[in-house]
């Protein structure tokens, strides 16, 4: 499976995709294209019940409802936008050979604890639907905001399911457009980051979307104000040890700390 055919516009603003090829939409969309093999579509057979997964994926969480793949589409978007809602527009679209009786999804349950496992019936209104499950290709879960950037997250469901003639459908090549608008009042932003930092943060950003290079960059710019030191850990040299094992994890995640030890305990608050 891959994602392809990312446009884009939002007013004068045009981004380009490192996984597609770039074409202008209408104005407040965003659009890629999500393509997935029926290679990719894995059934196997557990408790007279077919289990449907993709290679790489999700499942949808309805408990008592077909059990089916689930892939997340995330979108970077501009500064000041909202996303409003998500579209599919199913463009090739085919059927597996064979007749399936697909797994209800089961309650989830702790690893710990497999005792609590308890088995739910198939919804009788859901496997007697003559309509596709589920019924939309895809449903905007929400936006959220990672280091300053908005991102924007889809949820694409690339197989359905029609209960009553136990037929699989794969959406083999499928355009998602999103719906953006400025937001009537821009969301508050995270405080000034290293420059180190922020490029770490849009480094991340980048790899969570479907259209890196819309991600900013903020290691320059008005809100790049501060030095190379992210955060000053101050310690009784006594526990130096101790705080550098959290040096080294805020390293990983692209911050830059700074320690000062004393020999005398600091007083606590």
């Amino acid at each position: 499976m891959r994602l392809s055919g990312l446009r884009v516009v939002l007013f004068a603003l045009a981004a380009l995709c490192a996984f597609a090829s770039v074409a202008l939409a209408s104005p407040g969309t965003l659009t890629t294209t999500v393509e997935v093999a029926e290679q990719d579509v894995l059934v196997e057979q557990k408790d007279g019940f077919d289990v449907v997964r993709l290679r790489a994926g999700l499942s949808t969480h309805e408990e008592g409802y077909p059990e089916l793949p689930l892939m997340l589409v995330r979108f970077a978007l501009p500064d000041g936008a909202v996303a409003l809602g998500a579209e599919a527009r199913v463009l090739s679209r085919s059927e597996l050979a064979g007749s399936f009786l697909v797994r209800p999804r089961q309650p989830e349950v702790p690893l710990s604890m497999p005792g609590l496992a308890r088995w739910i019936d198939p919804d009788e209104a859901a496997y007697a639907s003559q309509l596709p499950y589920p019924e939309q290709s895809c449903v905007l879960l929400g936006s959220g905001n990672a280091g300053g950037q908005g991102i924007a997250t889809v949820a694409f469901y690339p197989v359905q399911y029609v209960a009553a003639e136990r037929k699989l459908y794969v959406n083999e090549t499928t355009e998602i457009a999103l719906t953006i608008a400025l937001a009537p009042k821009t969301a508050r932003m995270p405080g000034p980051l290293s420059p180190k930092s922020a490029r770490a943060t849009a480094e991340r950003a980048r790899a969570l979307v479907v259209n890196p290079e819309a991600v900013i960059d903020r290691s320059e710019g008005p809100r790049a104000g501060r030095s190379e030191i992210d955060y000053l850990i101050i310690t009784p040299s006594s526990y130096e040890t101790t705080f550098q094992a959290l040096a080294d994890w805020k390293a990983q995640k692209g911050l830059t700390s700074s320690r000062a030890s004393s020999t005398r305990l600091l007083p606590s608050w």
